[in-house]
């Protein structure tokens, strides 16, 4: 059975696609920074939804499963992440409707920790210890001893509350992008191959 897996975001995509148990293919799309202002949503939307189907559509079947990141209200202290919401609930909207439209079958979302945990991945990782595990895992590249070792620390010291959340968070942000241009696994790619392969 083809299982796509789709990490959708506003202004990205990341896709995987696995045969069963077997990592086939994975791919990315993210608007450069000076088109994430020049477009608006829809536009975004429209694009992004066609650069996905242009890959994923070859991989339809009697026998396949569509799975997608499903997304919640994040809050950051008492304020809830309302206008990120409603832009990820877009693009999820065009996305789902196109592929119904197209199969007459509905795509499965599924929470990003749910997938985790059937990889027996910590739930609240980091980008970085994400994309760490799946280069691991699936042999897609070399990640050097420094950056390597640089995030042990950094999740270690998290643990023993040396440094704080935000602190932690910052690093792995930086991590994460050393981890893509050492491997060319993105943070999009990273979290499309967990849902895929969490199912």
């Amino acid at each position: 059975m083809y299982k796509i897996g789709l990490d959708l975001a506003l202004n990205s995509v990341g896709i995987a696609i696995a045969r069963d148990d077997n990592l086939l293919k994975y791919d990315s799309y993210v608007f450069p920074s000076k088109e994430q202002e020049i477009f608006c949503p829809i536009e975004k939307n429209y694009f992004l939804t066609n650069y996905i189907f242009s890959i994923i559509s070859k991989y339809f079947s009697k026998n396949h499963l569509l799975i997608v990141e499903d997304i919640y209200l994040q809050m950051h202290g008492k304020k809830a992440q309302v206008d990120g919401f409603k832009h990820v609930a877009y693009i999820h909207g065009v996305v789902g409707t196109t592929y119904y439209a197209k199969t007459s079958k509905l795509p499965k979302f599924i929470q990003a920790v749910s997938a985790r945990k059937n990889l027996a991945v910590r739930t609240y990782a980091t980008k970085a210890e994400l994309q760490l595990f799946i280069v691991d895992t699936f042999k897609l590249g070399q990640i050097d001893k420094t950056t390597r070792q640089t995030i042990y620390t950094n999740l270690e010291l998290y643990k023993s509350k040396t440094i704080s959340n935000a602190v932690h968070k910052n690093r792995a942000i930086k991590l994460s992008k050393t981890i893509e241009s050492q491997t060319g696994i993105s943070e999009h790619i990273a979290d499309a191959i967990i849902l895929t392969m969490g199912v």
